[in-house]
């Protein structure tokens, strides 16, 4: 996925504050990779969950979009 569509946007902005979720180009960019030597692809979005329930929430809505959510340094 290269981008959320609004709608996604929109649904993912329900699960945490505005300040925890970015679609911005430099947060993504930011994200593209770790210290491992293996290159990633760019997010379509950066969220900063913080309690048990937005990390399942968030979850739960990645696996009924089919949508990749990959976990810092894996």
């Amino acid at each position: 996925m290269k981008e959320f569509t609004q709608t996604q946007i929109s649904e993912l902005s329900e699960f945490v504050e505005s300040d925890r979720f970015s679609t911005g180009q430099s947060n993504r960019e930011l994200h593209l990779h770790d210290i491992s030597p293996h290159y990633g692809s760019l997010p379509a979005g950066i969220i900063w969950p913080l309690t048990t329930e937005e990390v399942a929430g968030i979850l739960s809505w990645t696996y009924q979009n089919d949508c990749l959510f990959p976990k810092p340094g894996g």
